[in-house]
C-alpha cells in the first residue's frame, strides 16, 4: 500500500521553531464541545511521478494530506505553508494552485475527544516544494502514494485527492 514510509520526527530544535498561536485551543475553552466552523487547508504534494504525499494522523488514525485549521490573523496561503512545514518540514516553493474549496454539512467531523467542527477546506496542489519530509507529533508516518494504492480516507480528504487526480480544478461545492 505504501512507499517511502518515513517515519523520523522531528528534532526538539524543529519543534521550537514551529510556533502556533493557540486560537482554536482558546475558542474551545470558551465553547467545549460545541460545534465550531473553521477555515482548513490541505495540501496536495505531489512528486515527480505524480505520487502524493500523506500523513497518517495521531489524532484521528486515519491517513490525510497535510494540513491544518487557519489561526487569527493568518492568510489561507500562510496557513498553507505553516502547516506542510509543521506536519513534513517541507517549504512549499512556487506557487500552489487550488484545487478546491469544499464545505457544507458534509463537511462535519467529530475528533476522538469529542471536539466537533465544520470546516471550509481550501485544497491546494502543491508540486513545488524543498526539503526532506520528516514527520513532527501529529503524524504516526508520512507516506508516498499514486492514486491506486490510497490508504482508507476520511471521506473530505477522498473528494479533494480525487478532484486533483481527475485534473479538476476550482471546484466550489
Amino acid at each position: 500500500m505504501e512507499a517511502d514510509l518515513l517515519t523520523e520526527p522531528y528534532s526538539d530544535d524543529r519543534k521550537a521553531t514551529l510556533a502556533r498561536s493557540g486560537y482554536i485551543a482558546q475558542i474551545r475553552e470558551m465553547i467545549g464541545k460545541s460545534p465550531l466552523l473553521v477555515v482548513a487547508a490541505a495540501a496536495v504534494i505531489t512528486d515527480p511521478t505524480g505520487r502524493v504525499l500523506l500523513q497518517h494522523r495521531s489524532d484521528t488514525r486515519d491517513w490525510a494530506p497535510p494540513g491544518g485549521l487557519m489561526d487569527l490573523g493568518e492568510s489561507v496561503a500562510q496557513l498553507l505553508a505553516r502547516e506542510v512545514l509543521e506536519e513534513t518540514g517541507l517549504e512549499l516553493t512556487g506557487t500552489p494552485s487550488l484545487i478546491g474549496i469544499y464545505s457544507g454539512p458534509g463537511y462535519r467531523m467529530t475528533y476522538p475527544n469529542g471536539d466537533v467542527i465544520q470546516s471550509v477546506i481550501c485544497s491546494f496542489h502543491c508540486p513545488k516544494w524543498s526539503g526532506t519530509p520528516i514527520r513532527d507529533e501529529e503524524s504516526l508516518a508520512l507516506a508516498w502514494f499514486d492514486a491506486s494504492s490510497l490508504p482508507d480516507l476520511h471521506p473530505h480528504h477522498r473528494d479533494y485527492l480525487q478532484d486533483h487526480f481527475e485534473g479538476v480544478s476550482g471546484r466550489v461545492l
